[in-house]
């Protein structure tokens, strides 16, 4: 019976698993002794797991501690059952217990890290990318990761770097060249951001938020045609994209063209009427007018 139920667990049929194993103990009194066998709570707390009850899942592989402290998986299933409820620092301690008993395990180094990142403790998660790209070179998780951590900390010429490390492992992801394109503004290198974020539109064309993020950049540019066609592509996209209608705004402005900047602030508001900038941005139009 218990073997079944490892088998339902691996067709990923886990209620059935779950109910095979809940109900294996009434069914046959031999099989007891199983009270006694991690694995019989481990395989349990896996299968609650994979259904989302994820606080059923914990007390099942806490079982599985009682009965074997030295059982990494039980922990390394706790912390991702935490991470699950959002319960970040118990995570980061769980993959702490982990690396304690394996300290060359990635997975425990990389989520141990986003814990880190989710509980806004930077440093930590920084420390933990670093370990797993010193572990795992050819990871290209662990460069982007921990460019993202670095980005965070505002050390944006290190960021940077991590992420074209990226990019040579994992060059046809658009998320990653549009993220290059992100830190290369902060830089204040708007031509070569462009040229990421046409990388990006290239192996993704129908990402709205690049198209609105190189309408901004070249906006700054004073590349106020080209910023429009991009606002528009966004809006081609997603109609009801409140960003790009207020770049599109943005652009219109600069052209002293206060009647169609006033036609896209009203539909930015329209679409969010809590924006702050298009609110004030009407207001002046409307002054001059």
């Amino acid at each position: 019976m218990f073997g079944r139920a490892i088998s339902l667990s691996g067709l990923e049929k886990y209620q059935e698993a779950l109910e095979s194993l809940d109900n294996i103990l009434e069914r046959d009194p031999e099989d007891a002794y199983l009270l006694e066998d991690a694995y019989f709570w481990f395989h349990r707390g896996v299968s609650l797991s994979e259904l989302g009850a994820y606080n059923k899942a914990i007390t099942s592989f806490k079982k599985v501690l009682e009965l074997d402290p030295k059982f990494p998986d039980a922990e390394y299933n706790i912390g991702i059952s935490l991470i699950q409820l959002g319960e970040y620092e118990s995570a980061m301690e769980s993959f702490d217990k982990v690396l304690k008993l394996n300290p060359e395990l990635g997975e425990a180094w990389f989520n141990k890290g986003y814990s880190a990142v989710e509980a806004e403790k930077y440093q930590e998660a920084l420390k933990a990318y670093d370990k797993l790209s010193k572990l795992e070179p050819d990871n290209p998780d662990a460069w982007l990761q921990k460019g993202y951590t670095l980005n965070k900390l505002q050390r944006y010429d290190d960021a940077l770097k991590a992420h074209d490390k990226g990019l040579e492992l994992y060059p046809e992801h658009p998320t990653v060249w549009s993220n290059s394109a992100n830190l290369l503004r902060k830089l204040g290198k708007q031509q070569e951001a462009i040229k990421s974020y046409d990388k990006s539109l290239e192996l993704d064309p129908h990402d709205v938020d690049v198209w609105y993020l190189k309408g901004m950049v070249l906006g700054e540019l004073g590349k106020n045609q080209e910023a429009l066609e991009s606002y528009n592509k966004a809006l081609e996209l997603d109609p009801l994209d409140a960003y790009a209608w207020y770049g599109k705004s943005e652009i219109f402005q600069k052209q002293k063209n206060n009647q169609e900047a006033l036609k896209c602030l009203n539909k930015a508001l329209e679409l969010k009427p809590d924006c702050e900038l298009a609110k004030k941005a009407k207001e002046k139009i409307l002054k001059k007018l």
